[in-house]
């Protein structure tokens, strides 16, 4: 995933553009995905999809609507595309008023943290010159109540009492700040080591941000438990604590003459002697690195050179791949693909790598009894190189068949593939040991 702002859901701004006047607007309403082990869901209003794929810790823009009663239905997508009716609730939207709906809570929550529809409603009004707007809702089941402080970056916590007090679901007013750099931090209350912190951030003129503290499942956390959704109306964007770097998996593909490899970042060692079809984990800052792999203990017998840049609060899955000595789209290489690792209550999450030189393009199947006569495959059409993630199954016991694409003669077959919801499996296609032929590797998160 990559949280930077952006405008996440687009082309859904109007649902009936208002003609009132200014001063008695048409209602205006936004969605935030907030529960952190659900899937991605649809959004409905009055039974009519208004928001598609709406992920974890991303905003909607704003929906301008008439006034009246809206019935608004969060559907969770299952795998296969099929969804259910997770929460469902009618609210009356009235002239001059902006609602913020958030979904959040936990899928199988115990009382009082169980997934549900929490509302904020704010007379529209105008934002002074030279100032900007914020707003705080404790959005995170994960955590206890907190203090909140909001300061100049510099500011010591001991000098300065608690901004805001929050509990679960409790929001703040909107607070009219002058613009300028402010800097965020959470702790427990009355207590002045800082859970979270956002570091330096800018508040410009006219900005209008709506902050929810969500659970920090983002990878690279430092440990912080939230992370803070921000939502404009227009924009949406996770910030994440100010130390969290990026969650890197560096994994060994090369088949042919494999022995172990060294993996450097901008000439030191970050992950030592890693094995054909093993994998080493590593905590990176986000910036771009010059990566080099070399034979154990070998500096200098460098195999693949590469620039890479990483993202803070990312994950990423890194192969070293190719043939020894292999040209063209063939030699050695870094291949890099961001991973989704986020845990959901509704299905396992598949990783699916090609890392096989030697094999043209593949389609991977996924069945019960491994008979695909019949069936389309789950991921058509995969290159060398190619990677598919976050592909949602239900839980059981699976046959993995991989077949030359556009063929229903099995050139792999791997047996006996359990998996669980709340869990990340993966699977890599290999060229086989010696560098012939295609095998097949596991992992588990």
């Amino acid at each position: 995933m990559k949280y930077v702002a952006s405008t996440i859901i687009a082309g859904v701004m109007a649902l009936t553009m208002g003609c009132n006047s200014s001063s008695h607007p048409d209602p205006k309403l936004k969605v935030i995905h907030a529960s952190s082990n659900a899937p991605k869901v649809n959004i409905l209003l009055n039974d009519r999809k208004e928001l598609s794929e709406v992920d974890y810790g991303v905003a909607s823009n704003y929906l301008t609507v008439k006034p009246g009663d809206y019935n608004v239905e969060v559907d969770a997508i299952l795998p296969g595309g099929n969804t259910e009716n997770k929460l469902d609730k009618t609210y009356t939207l009235k002239q001059g008023t902006e609602y913020t709906v958030v979904a959040l809570g936990d899928v199988n929550g115990a009382a009082g943290k169980q997934l549900q529809l929490k509302v904020v409603a704010n007379s529209t009004s105008h934002i002074a010159h030279g100032y900007g707007r914020v707003q705080v809702l404790h959005g995170a089941s994960g955590a206890p109540k907190v203090d909140i402080y909001v300061t100049a970056p510099e500011t010591p916590l001991a000098n300065v009492n608690p901004t805001l007090t929050l509990s679960f679901l409790e929001n703040s007013g909107q607070l009219d700040l002058p613009v300028g750099n402010y800097r965020v931090r959470v702790t427990e209350p009355n207590q002045k080591v800082a859970l979270y912190d956002t570091g330096s951030v800018p508040l410009k003129n006219g900005d209008d941000w709506f902050l929810t503290a969500i659970n920090n499942v983002f990878p690279g956390s430092a440990g912080a438990p939230i992370a803070l959704q921000r939502a404009t109306g227009n924009t949406s964007s996770v910030i994440p604590d100010r130390l969290v770097q990026s969650d890197v998996r560096i994994y060994h593909a090369i088949a042919a003459n494999a022995q172990g490899v060294d993996v450097l970042r901008n000439g030191t060692e970050i992950a030592g002697n890693i094995n054909f079809k093993d994998e080493k984990k590593a905590s990176l800052l986000s910036e771009t690195a010059v990566f080099d792999v070399t034979l154990n203990n070998q500096p200098n017998s460098k195999v693949i050179t590469k620039p890479l840049t990483l993202e803070k609060a990312t994950a990423y899955r890194v192969l070293a791949t190719g043939i020894v000595n292999g040209t063209g789209s063939k030699k050695p290489d870094l291949v890099a693909f961001v991973e989704d690792r986020r845990p959901v209550a509704t299905a396992a999450k598949l990783t699916v790598v090609h890392a096989s030189a030697n094999t043209g393009k593949v389609d991977v199947y996924l069945t019960a009894d491994g008979n695909i006569a019949n069936v389309q495959p789950a991921l058509p059409g995969v290159d060398f190189k190619g990677s598919a993630t976050g592909v949602e199954v239900p839980a059981g016991t699976y046959i993995v068949t991989v077949t030359a694409e556009n063929s229903k003669v099995p050139a792999l077959t791997v047996p006996n593939v359990q998996v669980v919801t709340t869990k990340l499996y993966g699977i890599v296609a290999l060229d086989g040991n010696g560098g012939t032929g295609i095998q097949a590797a596991l992992f588990k998160e």
